[in-house]
């Protein structure tokens, strides 16, 4: 029996394309060429139908002076709130308000001249402005060194412990340095020549005083109870130079910060 092969038709293969949503259907995002028109997914970056280049379904132009403008508005309005925060912070209101302060007493009081630290008006021009700052500063130190009076007068009444001395006797010894420095400023005032030499005596004998006794070893509890005693004789010099610096200061229209001397105190 004869078999027709021709009767017999194979099925034509076809290769299986990936499923695109098509335009209309639910799950497609779909917009419209801003050029021509014509349907486009999401995504395109070029119009198949005009050729425009697209970012984010905008032109490309566009969208590059879109960015543009959006630079400049944002460093426009950066700029004007760091402006804004900036003239929060500092008040330009209150140096000119202490100049104009200024002025106005240098024209009522012309040799009024206001201090570096702050306080009363010297009326006195003669005082050289390094005497006039010692000064000041020397009261300011003599208040620390009070300070270290009380502490050590303590440790000593209650037979503190070697370190406990030592601490304080090398807290004075700092301030022996700074007054040396200190005094030799006054003597560029006629009247404080005597202060000067009297103030360099007393930071000398302190900062002496304090070498000696911290070169003994730490386990000498004795040897730093003699240096604290002696420390304490020397320190009685203070309400002294105290009061010299007072008189002074005064007969030249200064006045100088209160201290309290403590256990100092004649």
């Amino acid at each position: 029996m004869a078999i027709n092969i021709r009767r017999f038709k194979l099925p034509a293969i076809r290769p299986k394309l990936p499923q695109i949503g098509a335009i209309g259907e639910p799950d497609a995002h779909v917009f419209n060429c801003p050029k021509c028109a014509r349907p486009l997914t999401e995504g395109t970056p070029r119009c198949p139908g005009c050729g425009v280049r697209l970012v984010m379904g905008v032109v490309l132009k566009r969208a590059g002076t879109l960015m543009t403008f959006g630079f400049i508005v944002g460093a426009f309005v950066g700029g004007a709130v760091m402006s804004l925060v900036i003239s929060t912070l500092v008040d330009p209101a209150t140096p000119v308000a202490a100049a104009d302060a200024a002025a106005d007493t240098s024209e009522t009081d012309p040799t009024a001249a206001p201090l570096a630290s702050g306080g009363a008006l010297v009326r006195d021009v003669a005082i050289p402005a390094a005497a006039l700052s010692s000064l000041r500063q020397s009261t300011l130190l003599d208040a620390r060194i009070v300070s270290d009076a009380d502490a050590l007068a303590t440790a000593y009444r209650t037979k503190a412990s070697a370190v406990d001395i030592a601490l304080i006797l090398r807290s004075l010894a700092s301030d022996a340095s700074i007054g040396s420095d200190l005094a030799p400023q006054l003597r560029t005032w006629d009247e404080a020549h005597k202060l000067a030499m009297d103030r360099g005596d007393f930071y000398a004998s302190v900062a002496g005083i304090a070498r000696d006794g911290l070169r003994s070893s730490i386990t000498d509890k004795k040897a730093y109870r003699t240096a604290a005693r002696t420390m304490l004789g020397a320190l009685r010099e203070l309400p002294s130079l105290d009061a010299e610096s007072r008189a002074l200061a005064s007969a030249a229209g200064v006045d100088l910060p209160p201290i309290e001397l403590g256990s100092l105190a004649p």
